[in-house]
């Protein structure tokens, strides 16, 4: 049971990246997730598809130095070159973290999904209680301000009118991806098990209360 847990809440972490007690949750995952390959990699290679992930690398190695190049011949901000560098040392190593000890318990795809739709149940539970309890949505964005993922004076009137959740991207990747869950969730609910309904109110209600641009998606 702690191990799910411990699963869910590492999902959780690696689709929203929320901060971590004002660290960017990306960092620690990148630690976490580093530290545990190198110590479990031996064992769990047999779980891996080395010459395919040997080229999802040098893919993203090739990408990152490309993009280098381009803001160094152009003198821009080197703020653009986080997304590519977080990939290559954080969501891809926990990403393979999460998906061995899935592996390990011989697990299969619907349990990876199950997985995601739990982060994403966790994910719409912070958001009812950002919605109707003003002190735990303030508590969220004093977090997400003193580990600048957010800018307040970024988004002028819509503070009061969104913002509800723990997660970067509030106004449009989060509930974008809320929005694909709710409809995975309802998929499954006609095709697999009813169980999954108990997911589409929350994913749902954190898609359409943060940005309209969900709706497109559920449509």
């Amino acid at each position: 049971m702690l191990k799910k847990i411990l699963l869910i809440v590492g999902t959780f972490y690696l689709l929203f990246y929320p901060p971590i007690f004002g660290v960017h949750s990306l960092r620690v995952m990148s630690v976490i997730s580093i530290a545990y390959l190198l110590i479990r990699f031996p064992g769990a290679r047999n779980y891996f598809n080395i010459n395919k992930l040997s080229k999802v690398y040098i893919t993203w190695i090739v990408i990152t130095i490309w993009i280098a190049l381009v803001i160094l011949i152009n003198g821009t901000s080197w703020g653009s070159l986080n997304s590519y560098v977080y990939w290559l040392v954080s969501v891809i190593p926990a990403s393979l973290m999460i998906g061995n000890e899935i592996r390990r318990d011989g697990g299969n795809i619907y349990q990876i999904i199950d997985l995601t739709l739990s982060a994403g149940f966790l994910q719409g539970v912070c958001s009812v209680l950002a919605f109707f309890i003003p002190t735990i949505k303030n508590f969220f964005l004093s977090q997400m301000v003193s580990a600048e993922i957010i800018d307040l004076s970024h988004y002028g009137y819509y503070v009061n009118m969104r913002l509800y959740g723990f997660a970067n991207g509030l106004t449009y990747a989060m509930p974008v991806l809320q929005a694909f869950l709710a409809m995975i969730a309802i998929y499954l609910a006609i095709n697999k098990s009813m169980k999954y309904l108990c997911f589409v109110p929350f994913t749902l209600f954190s898609a359409v209360i943060n940005a309209r641009t969900s709706l497109v998606v559920i449509g």
